[in-house]
């Protein structure tokens, strides 16, 4: 094990590691700060908000270490276990934004396992309804102590992103990806049109495109997630913040 893991270390090249840790967790975040703005300028923090950014980072960490490894990592078990921790400890008062928390880490360690085979399409948009669900209902609650369904809708974009971008590291036949690609591009440009029309809407609908255009020329290399997370950010920003 011990080997194993000496391994997996030598194989992470840092600067990107970072990289995909920041890009990762910020994409989480923006939509959910964006909605917060919308509803209040006099947004509290409380000492869970603390938690809950040491618990992204360690999700993002796990994902990053996990994707390198084709979702077989060991070394991807620290950052999940300590999320699953930090999701107890910081949010045992909250039962239920403690279990949706949980959801996540204990999926990044059940797809991994060779017995439960979640690199396909199921996987993929598992993993993007949990990225909308956990984090930005978590984020939502702790700032403005309550919660819409309206959010959840608002945050669309950041599921409909994730399964655009993370296709590479689930889907592994070229036709198949082409076509998921495509839909869920489709579908975002049109979730991109109901925002108020302005300068970052255009920006975003055309960074769309190009990724669309981008995505498909690569189906045939090693997905590079440093890279992929950022211009998914990219594209979250333009939508909500410009």
């Amino acid at each position: 094990m011990w080997n194993q893991v000496k391994t997996e270390l030598q194989d992470l090249t840092w600067s990107s590691v970072l990289l995909s840790v920041l890009a990762l967790s910020f994409t989480w975040l923006v939509a959910p700060f964006s909605y917060i703005e919308s509803l209040t300028s006099h947004a509290t923090y409380t000492t869970n908000f603390a938690a809950l950014i040491l618990y992204i980072l360690c999700i993002a960490l796990a994902f990053t270490i996990a994707s390198v490894h084709d979702f077989v990592s060991i070394l991807s078990l620290g950052p999940i276990i300590l999320s699953l921790i930090v999701a107890f400890i910081g949010f045992f008062n909250r039962p239920i934004i403690m279990a949706l928390l949980m959801l996540l880490p204990l999926y990044l360690f059940i797809i991994q396992l060779p017995a439960t085979y979640l690199r396909n399409t199921i996987g993929l948009i598992t993993i993007g309804v949990l990225f909308t669900l956990s984090i930005p209902v978590a984020t939502v609650y702790l700032v403005t102590h309550r919660f819409a369904w309206s959010a959840l809708i608002y945050c669309l974009p950041l599921a409909l992103t994730t399964w655009m971008f993370l296709t590479p590291f689930f889907i592994r036949v070229t036709r198949i990806q082409s076509i998921f690609i495509t839909i869920v591009g489709i579908l975002l440009l049109i979730a991109i049109l109901t925002r108020p029309l302005g300068i970052g809407m255009i920006l975003a609908l055309v960074a769309v495109v190009i990724s669309w255009f981008w995505l498909l020329s690569i189906r045939k290399q090693t997905p590079y997630l440093a890279a992929l997370s950022t211009v998914q950010l990219l594209i979250m920003v333009l939508i909500y913040w410009t």
